[in-house]
């Protein structure tokens, strides 16, 4: 799971391990939302031609296929057309 960046940057960049893919760094920026003191949100990018972007495609690639896959119980069993 990304986790926000710590300490008080607005923008940077941080490295990531993923188990799929390997590892990769990641631009972030973060953003206040107005009326939720205390909170913001974190936008993590990969610039596009770099490595990290072709990971994040596969990664994008690979969840958007586990979603349209079909889902057999464990005890889901062919039928014979004999």
């Amino acid at each position: 799971m990304l986790q926000p960046p710590s300490g008080s940057h607005t923008y940077g960049r941080k490295a990531f391990h993923h188990p799929e893919v390997g590892d990769l760094t990641l631009g972030y920026q973060t953003m206040q939302l107005q009326g939720t003191p205390g909170q913001c949100m974190v936008v993590y990018y990969a610039e596009a031609g770099t490595p990290e972007h072709d990971k994040l495609t596969l990664l994008d690639l690979a969840a958007t296929e586990s979603q349209h896959a079909p889902r057999l119980s464990p005890d889901w069993q062919p039928l014979d057309n004999a």
